[in-house]
């Protein structure tokens, strides 16, 4: 065959297996996978997003009584919360009884969360906009939660990307705020308009981006038996290719021949000429004892350094000796090393505090006779039971309770709205968010080159449990907040009404501590829940999931508490005419009735919450109804 003919052979079987590849190899291989990923990150909370970054302009827009607009923002928020946790958990029901179809679920959620953002669109320039965009956003919540639970399993290979690009979006969000507000600042309108449309434009590619991802991200069952097998069907047809090009030669060549004798060719018989052989049955032979290359090898080396040492001098041997003692000399030099490298107590003892695990020997050291240099397929796993895990990770799951629902109940509703007017508000709001990403971003970094923080931490309290200490800043800063939304003509009230540094002071204080608590707490369930050799099993990913289940459950009950709360403050204390009757009680007394009263309105307000309570937000800034007394 010449290389000519060989090389034709080799295209056609390359273009063939191009052919069964697809479109699927290069899709996954290429930057298009990534940016559908991406895309579909950042569009996921775009609507949330937008109402936390122009939230007063919201407002605005929507005719929203400026009195109202902190109890707006928060029942909004706390309503989609817990809306978005029930869409969550249906779609988990549906997939557990459509395990094969999570792609399809997929697809079917995309589509319908563009479809209610288009509604969400136009329900922002109806007439009743405060009402109509409050229910299209509460709508979009619970599909969105649909799509949540199928968005993480099947992007589950693109975490970073998703964590990236979620940040990113925010950030883009946020720096086009500030420059509308330096453009058109007096255009509500307008500002929420250029965002939705933003919003609607990158749905749309983002929904094209995950059709088409779903289409191609699956890689056939077995990447490497699909390779053997493309090896495989390569190597039968080249080796196909050459018999038959091979036999046309000699039957050529043959023929030629034939010719110049004046013979006729002789004709080769073929199969259906030949009768077929029949062969007798084949004895089975008895199983032998197969012996492994490295024993083989092993009694060979054996064998010759026997003879080799038979047939030495008596120079030779004394020479092996001092050779085989030097060797065994090295040895216990090396153990000599190794036991050096072992810190002592003290040393071990400040690593620990500071955060770092002292090097422990390995399994082979410490076994002298290698019964435990074993393989590691024969190790024997043992899985944390549900118990222990919990154990290991109460000290960040409580990070997690504390963090982002503290931060929840104070801002919006409270910081800034309840303390200023809501047109010297929205600079308070950019600049906590701004801090906040300063935060999240110097988190990430640490994560990212802190190896001890990815790591199961040590005991309490030491190592990433001092991050508590952050939530000192916060319950510093509640005396003087609840002073000065219950007494109107302190001193401590003329300080932080309608004043931005000092609003924005604690605004920042509360935001970014919270955020680091919350956000190191999520690291640290994660990191707690490996055990001693960096590894989860079923029940820490069960306790993963649990937890972030429970925090979206307590995110909605402080948002509904904090609702509960204002809407009982302006009661009694909205007004210096109105007064609460706590003249005569003790603090004890006070702190009983502020906090009953708090969790009895906020009770009420969930349960009227699907009577359209929203419309006596929504419409004038006459004094709220309450159920408390």
């Amino acid at each position: 065959m010449t290389k000519s003919q060989e090389g034709a052979a080799i295209v056609v079987i390359e273009n063939e297996m191009a052919k069964k590849r697809g479109w699927g190899e290069w899709y996954r291989s290429s930057w298009l996978r990534y940016t559908a990923i991406g895309f579909v990150a950042m569009c996921m909370y775009l609507p949330d997003q937008v109402t936390t970054v122009a939230s007063k302009h919201l407002t605005v827009a929507l005719n929203v009584p400026a009195a109202n607009t902190g109890v707006y923002t928060t029942k909004l928020y706390a309503t989609k919360t817990l809306v978005n946790f029930v869409g969550s958990l249906l779609s988990v029901g549906v997939q557990m009884l459509f395990t094969n179809h999570i792609s399809t679920i997929s697809c079917v959620c995309m589509v319908l969360m563009g479809l209610v953002r288009i509604a969400l669109f136009i329900s922002f320039y109806v007439s009743n906009a405060a009402v109509g965009f409050y229910i299209m956003f509460i709508v979009h919540a619970f599909i969105r939660g649909m799509f949540e639970s199928t968005f993480y399993p099947l992007g589950a290979d693109d975490m970073s990307t998703i964590s990236l690009s979620f940040k990113t979006s925010k950030v883009i969000l946020w720096a086009i705020q500030v420059f509308m507000d330096f453009v058109i600042a007096d255009q509500a309108t307008w500002m929420v308009t250029s965002h939705l449309i933003l919003m609607m434009v990158v749905t749309v590619v983002a929904t094209f981006g995950w059709i088409v991802h779903l289409k191609f991200k699956d890689a056939p069952p077995g990447e490497s038996s699909a390779k053997e097998e493309a090896e495989k069907a390569e190597g039968e047809g080249k080796s196909v290719v050459v018999d038959k090009a091979e036999g046309a030669a000699d039957a050529s060549e043959k023929a030629k021949a034939a010719e110049g004798m004046g013979q006729c060719p002789a004709v080769t018989p073929t199969a259906e000429s030949k009768p077929a052989e029949v062969k007798p049955a084949e004895t089975p032979k008895p199983l032998k004892v197969m012996k492994t290359t490295e024993t083989l090898k092993t009694e060979a080396t054996m064998k010759s350094e026997k003879k080799d040492t038979e047939q030495a001098t008596p120079a030779e041997r004394s020479g092996s000796q001092s050779v085989d003692s030097k060797t065994e000399e090295n040895k216990e030099e090396k153990k000599e090393d190794t036991s050096e490298q072992v810190p002592s107590a003290f040393k071990a003892f400040l690593m620990r505090l500071v955060g770092m695990r002292p090097a422990k020997p390995k399994m082979e050291e410490l076994c002298q006779n290698g019964c435990c240099n074993l393989s590691k397929e024969l190790v024997v796993k043992r899985e944390m039971p549900m118990r222990q895990v919990i154990r290991r990770v109460i000290s960040p799951f409580f990070m997690c309770v504390c963090g982002w629902p503290l931060k929840n109940f104070f801002i919006p509703g409270l910081l800034p709205y309840t303390m200023m007017d809501r047109k010297l508000s929205h600079p308070i709001n950019l600049t906590r968010m701004f801090f906040t990403f300063i935060v999240t971003f110097v988190i990430h970094f640490m994560k990212l080159n802190i190896e001890s923080m990815g790591m199961p931490w040590p005991k309490a309290p030491r190592s990433w449990h001092m991050t508590w200490l952050f939530l000192i800043p916060p319950f510093a800063c509640m005396p003087f907040i609840y002073i000065a939304l219950h007494y109107p003509q302190g001193a401590i009230f003329q300080g932080l009404h309608n004043n931005q540094v000092n609003v924005g002071i604690i605004s920042v204080l509360i935001s970014g501590c919270t955020t680091i608590v919350d956000t190191v707490g999520y690291i640290g369930v994660a990191a707690c829940s490996k055990d001693d050799q960096g590894e989860r099993g079923k029940n820490s990913i069960r306790f993963i999931a649990i937890n972030s289940f429970l925090m979206q459950l307590i995110a909605s009950f402080t948002y509904r508490l904090s609702a509960g709360y204002q809407i009982i403050r302006r009661k009694y204390v909205d007004d210096i005419s109105n007064s609460a009757p706590t003249d005569d009680m003790s603090w004890i007394a006070v702190l009983w009735f502020w906090t009953s009263s708090m969790f009895s309105q906020a009770g009420y307000d969930f349960v009227h919450e699907f009577d359209g309570n929203i419309r006596e937000f929504a419409g004038d800034g006459k004094p709220l109804s309450s159920s408390a007394s």
